[in-house]
């Protein structure tokens, strides 16, 4: 009975009618929703890209929707930046920079990203930026914080705090 809102990552989408399995099991592939006084978007970047439709999607739901909720907060798996030093496994640049455009004259609190498999903040465009840790893989290396997860917290005051949970083989 518990609502369950899901985006596909790179993994997923790999096989050939892989977005259509996606969308059977589990619905839309990038949509919005709202809790109390937050937006919520979705988007799908597991192929790397952001497609026109999405941006399109993207720039609508924020200037249709944004101004109506205190905070909002964006989830996609391949992330615009990657916050390692030499990192690259993000969108390409000028994917990037069309998430960035669409962004700009929005308030975004939060984007949220997967893929690289390691806790990170950081910004992008001006926004908070969060990586999230794998949850789902055996752990390799206990010595290597790349296992666990985040909550998010909304607090009254409009912040949104992160807090990281490690996995190690011993929790």
């Amino acid at each position: 009975k518990c609502p369950f809102w899901a985006i596909p990552g790179n993994h997923d989408l790999n096989a050939l009618d892989s977005l259509a399995n996606w969308r059977r099991f589990f619905g839309q592939d990038y949509y919005y929703w709202s809790y109390g006084d937050t937006l919520f978007i979705a988007l799908n970047t597991a192929t790397g890209k952001l497609p026109e439709e999405q941006r399109m999607f993207l720039m609508h739901t924020l200037a249709n929707q944004g101004e109506r909720y205190r905070r909002c907060v964006i989830f996609c798996h391949i992330p615009p930046v990657d916050l390692r030093p030499e990192g690259s496994h993000c969108l390409p640049a000028e994917e990037a920079e069309a998430f960035r455009k669409i962004i700009a004259g929005f308030k975004i609190d939060l984007i949220v990203s997967g893929h690289i498999h390691q806790y990170l903040e950081g910004t992008f465009a001006g926004v908070r930026l969060v990586h999230l840790p794998s949850s789902g893989q055996s752990i390799r290396d206990p010595d290597n914080r790349m296992f666990g997860y985040a909550t998010l917290d909304f607090k009254a005051d409009g912040s949104i705090l992160v807090k990281q949970i490690d996995v190690t083989s011993e929790t």
